[in-house]
């Protein structure tokens, strides 16, 4: 009974040499590491000449299996193989100064580039038009970083300005350049010059087409057109800006087809030579004629005045009394 208890023992001694434990093992594209709990995966006997077929490995949160660590496939004594993990680590994205921010994230293996999966050039594609990068990670260098614990890349972004440059095509008359964010309109400007109507502003120095104000998406040039004046040259009175053509350009024939402010041109103390046409508006005035002096034709207007506050104007030495013009060497219809 006893020598054949010792049989048993031998043997079981002898089936316990052969057995092999798998544990974890990595590929060495990126730092990695044992198993994380340290224990064994599995173990099992395999004839000499066999191949080794590892199990399925174990699973862990915040790690990824990378491959198992094998001397040989084939068992000529007993091993020991590992199963070699990668420990995980996340990457957050966040870009501010957007119309709403953004956040993104990425997961790396211990040890890899934030450039393998996070580049300059990707994060543009991230941002919506007209919009840049600013500071550091303007940068493509600031993406060639080592992770070794979780990052957070906080990534400021502001909208692209854009010049908005006017060619007033004239000697001696200039407009500011304008500054405008991406996305965003402007008010265009309006000129005057003596002896010239301004015709509006144009993308080309040929005028072939004319601007019409929009969201802007680049930087820009205008070109002022003009048409010159003449007698026979008839314009609209529809607003207060266009007081100042009819103010360096007194000779032109001119309608009133919209409200304006009378005052302003009464202010100007004008010499009026060509036509002008009340269109049987109303014309407010204070305490001066609309014109100083009339050479030319004024008729279908309306004077409505204050007579308790009506003064002499008193141009040079002389006192001129009168609501359509002091002076009037042309003629005056229908008002």
């Amino acid at each position: 009974m006893r020598k054949k208890l010792w049989v048993i023992i031998v043997a079981l001694v002898l089936i316990l040499t052969a057995i092999c434990a798998f544990c974890a093992c990595g590929d060495g594209s990126t730092e990695s590491d044992p198993a994380p709990d340290g224990e064994d995966v599995y173990k099992r006997q395999v004839k000499e000449g066999e191949t080794i077929v590892p199990p399925s490995p174990k699973s862990y949160d915040g790690y990824v299996f990378k491959g198992w660590d094998m001397p040989d496939d084939v068992a000529v004594k007993d091993v020991t193989v590992n199963a070699i993990y990668a420990k995980l680590y996340t990457v957050t994205l966040s870009l501010s100064g957007l119309e709403k921010d953004c956040t993104y994230n990425y997961t790396f293996e211990k040890g890899s580039l934030i450039s393998s999966q996070i580049t300059l050039d990707g994060v543009l594609e991230l941002l919506p038009d007209g919009y840049y990068i600013t500071g550091d990670y303007a940068d493509e260098e600031f993406y060639d970083q080592l992770v070794t614990d979780d990052i957070l890349l906080e990534i400021s972004c502001e909208k692209t300005e854009y010049t908005v440059t006017f060619n007033c095509n004239a000697e001696g008359l200039s407009y500011p350049s304008l500054s405008v964010k991406h996305g965003e309109s402007f008010t265009l400007p309006s000129l005057s010059r003596t002896g010239y109507l301004f015709g509006g502003w144009y993308t080309d120095s040929l005028f072939t087409q004319k601007y019409e104000p929009s969201a802007v998406t680049e930087n820009i040039t205008l070109y002022a057109k003009w048409d010159e004046i003449t007698e026979d040259t008839k314009i609209n009175l529809s607003g207060d800006e266009d007081i100042e053509i009819l103010l360096a350009n007194p000779h032109a024939q001119f309608t009133v087809t919209g409200d304006i402010d009378f005052s302003k041109i009464a202010d100007a103390g004008l010499i009026f030579t060509g036509i002008f046409d009340g269109g049987n508006k109303t014309a407010s005035l204070g305490n001066k004629p609309l014109f100083r002096e009339n050479l030319g034709s004024i008729r279908n207007l309306d004077v409505e005045v204050n007579a308790e506050n009506i003064e002499n104007c008193v141009y040079g030495n002389e006192n001129v009394y009168g609501a359509i013009c002091g002076y009037n060497s042309g003629s005056i219809e229908n008002c």
